[in-house]
C-alpha cells in the first residue's frame, strides 16, 4: 500500500512539472483584489499577500524542488561514487587521506555547512546546487569505498588484474557497475534529504530568490500571517511532507527489492 501511495505521489509530481509548459500557468500575477484570500472555487488554494495563487506557486516550486534534488543527487553521487571507489580499490595512502576527509566532512552538521556555504556563494538555483553538492557527496563516497573494498575481492577482478587490465578499466567495468544497486537506494534517500535541505535554504532566503517560488519560501512568507492566513504555510508544509514521505517510502521499497540477501532469506 504505501509502495502505491508514494509512487502516485512521485509519479504526479514529475508529471505537473512536465506539463506546467501547457497549464499555461502565471504563478507570480499579483492581484490586488485577492490579497489573502482564502481557498475558494476559482483558487483552490488561496492567494498570498500579494494576491498570487498560491497552487500555480506551489506548481512552480515543484519544478524548482525537482531541477535542484535532481542536478544535485546526479553531481553527489557522480562524485562520491568516482571518489569511494578510487579511495576502496587503491588502498594505501589513498584511502587513508580520502577517508580522512570524509570523516572530517561528516564532523560538520550537514545542513549547517550547506547554510555556510550557500551564504557564502550568495542566492540563486546555481549556488544552492553547488552547496548542497558540496556536502552530499561524502554520504556516496562512503558506501562506495564500503563496497569498493569488498569488490575487489571477487574472483573476476582477480581475474581481471591477473589478465593485465588498468585500475581505470577495472573500476568502470567490474567495480562500479556491481555497486549501482545500493547507490541508487542512496540516490533515493538523497532526493527526500535534497528537497528538506533546498526548502530549508530557500526558508533562510538562501536558496531561490523572489519573485521565483519555492516550496521553503511560500513558507517563509506564509509565517507571518498565520493567524489571518494560515492556508500560505500549510498547503506548502503539506506538499513538503507528502513528498519528501513518498521519496523515503519509495527508497525503503528499493532497498527491499535490490537486497539479495532479504530476497534470499524470503525464500
Amino acid at each position: 500500500m504505501s509502495r502505491w501511495f508514494a509512487t502516485i505521489i512521485l509519479l504526479s509530481w514529475v508529471s505537473v512539472v512536465l506539463l506546467q509548459p501547457l497549464l499555461q500557468t502565471t504563478p507570480n500575477q499579483i492581484q490586488l483584489d485577492a490579497i489573502l484570500a482564502p481557498p475558494s472555487a476559482e483558487y483552490w488554494l488561496g492567494n498570498d499577500a500579494l494576491g498570487r495563487s498560491v497552487g500555480e506557486r506551489l506548481l512552480a516550486g515543484a519544478e524548482i524542488a525537482l531541477l535542484v534534488s535532481v542536478a544535485t543527487v546526479l553531481i553527489s553521487a557522480l562524485a562520491g561514487t568516482l571518489i569511494g571507489a578510487l579511495s576502496g580499490y587503491a588502498g594505501g595512502m589513498t584511502d587513508v587521506v580520502i577517508s580522512r576527509i570524509i570523516d572530517i566532512m561528516l564532523a560538520f552538521p550537514g545542513i549547517l555547512l550547506a547554510i555556510a556555504l550557500a551564504a557564502v556563494l550568495g542566492p540563486g538555483i546555481d549556488n544552492l546546487v553547488i552547496a548542497i553538492s558540496v556536502v552530499g557527496w561524502v554520504g556516496y563516497a562512503r558506501l562506495a569505498r564500503a563496497q569498493a573494498l569488498s569488490l575487489k575481492q571477487r574472483e573476476h577482478v582477480t581475474a581481471a588484474i591477473a589478465l593485465g587490465s588498468r585500475q581505470g578499466r577495472i573500476l568502470r567495468h567490474h567495480i562500479i557497475p556491481l555497486m549501482l544497486a545500493p547507490l541508487l537506494v542512496e540516490a533515493s534517500f538523497g532526493i527526500a534529504a535534497v528537497i528538506v535541505a533546498e526548502a530549508g535554504l530557500s526558508f533562510l532566503g538562501l536558496g531561490v530568490q523572489p519573485p521565483q517560488a519555492s516550496w521553503g519560501s511560500m513558507i517563509r512568507e506564509g509565517a507571518d500571517f498565520l493567524l489571518v492566513a494560515p492556508h500560505l504555510a500549510i498547503f506548502p508544509g503539506i506538499v513538503i511532507f507528502l513528498v519528501v514521505l513518498s521519496a523515503n517510502l519509495f527508497g525503503d521499497w528499493l532497498r527491499s527489492r535490490l537486497d539479495v540477501r532479504e530476497e534470499v532469506t524470503r525464500a
